[in-house]
This record gives C-alpha cells, structure tokens and sequence, in this order.
C-alpha cells in the first residue's frame, strides 16, 4: 500500500488544508469516544493520524504503518494491513482513517479487522465529506 497517491496523501496532510480535515475528523470523532473505551486502539496509516485518537479513552494507541520511515515515531509498528501482528483480543478497536481508499485490497482489510478484532469496528472514510461516522 505505497502506491503514490497514499504518500502524496499523507504529504497533503501535513499542510493546511489537510490540518483543517484532521481538525474536522476530530470534531467529528469526539462524540464517538464518548461511547466506547478500552485498553488498545490501532489507528492504520500514517502516524500524524494518531491525533485523531487523543481524546479518546483507550489507554495505548498504537500506529500501523507500511512505511518504514515511520520508525522514529512512537508507538508505530511496521506491518502489512493485512498481516497484523497483534493478538486478538489485545486490540478493542480499530481506526481506518482514509485506509480504504489506497488499498490495493480493501475488502482483505476489513476482513481482516472484522475476524481478528470484532470488540469494536470503526471507520473513518472521508467523515468531514459524508458527515457521519460509521460504527458497530
């Protein structure tokens, strides 16, 4: 999943257009953390997108990122998205930000966060342009 429209994304996010929706996806995220809570949440993708669990109430948030240049962030561990290296009942949810739209196979993906993760399921796919935030 490096393909170069996912690193021109990540790259577009650091800039202020990309930090107003990081902003929005915040606001948006906010009444949904109030609701659920746990150990350990994995957030897929680059890790600027580890803001957008801070004001959840996981205790450990941890990044899932295929690039290993990520490597001098904390709490990132390199793998595939559809190898995870965790155990299953480690992980009580898992973040999609913006994951599904550069996957090569994103049915794998959530197929693979449904079997091996199904405490909670959220996804976060373009909420500030849907507006409205996906969970079960």
């Amino acid at each position: 999943m490096t393909n170069s429209y996912y690193i021109q994304f990540y790259h577009w996010l650091r800039r202020k257009p990309g930090q107003n929706l990081l902003k929005k996806e915040l606001v948006a995220l906010s009444c949904f953390w109030k609701k659920i809570s746990g150990d350990n949440i994995v957030v897929f993708g680059d890790p600027l997108l580890q803001s957008l669990v801070t004001t959840s109430r996981f205790k450990n948030h941890f990044v899932v990122s295929s690039d290993n240049k990520c490597l001098s962030s904390t709490n990132v561990v390199i793998a595939d998205y559809e190898s995870l290296p965790f155990a299953s009942d480690s992980i009580d949810a898992v973040l999609l930000p913006h994951t599904l739209e550069f996957a090569d196979d994103p049915y794998r993906i959530l197929q693979q966060a449904e079997i091996d993760y199904p405490q909670h399921k959220a996804q976060l796919n373009s909420a500030a342009r849907e507006g409205r935030l996906r969970h079960s």
